[in-house]
């Protein structure tokens, strides 16, 4: 919207929305496991690891996409998430620059045996 020179009131409506974290979700849905996470979230990729901490365990693979760019205001680096991913027993093991952009995607294995 900065690039466009849109103004929010334009084209954005406030609505109230329910929110679920992935521990929640695994519980609702009474999941075993998990083989492959995949997080497209838009600059909010932190949050949603944030939000499966207790069941990080089950999840054999997490893949997601993080921007090094001006573009998504996140509020945390790439190296909080490659920390909190370090400390929860995964290591990276894939790593892509995407065309045209400052966009890179990445593959964490889960090393804990479980």
């Amino acid at each position: 919207m900065k690039i466009l020179g849109i103004s929010k009131s334009e084209y954005l409506e406030e609505m109230d929305i329910k929110l679920e974290t992935f521990d929640n979700y695994y519980l609702m849905k009474k999941l075993n496991k998990i083989d492959l996470l995949k997080i497209d979230t838009e600059g909010h990729e932190m949050c949603v690891l944030k939000g499966c901490k207790k069941t990080l365990k089950y999840i054999d693979y997490i893949y997601f996409e993080h921007h090094y760019d001006d573009m998504l205001d996140k509020g945390y680096t790439f190296s909080d998430i490659n920390r909190f991913l370090k400390i929860n027993g995964f290591k990276k093991i894939y790593k892509s620059k995407m065309f045209f952009r400052k966009t890179f995607e990445y593959i964490y294995q889960n090393l804990n045996d479980v």
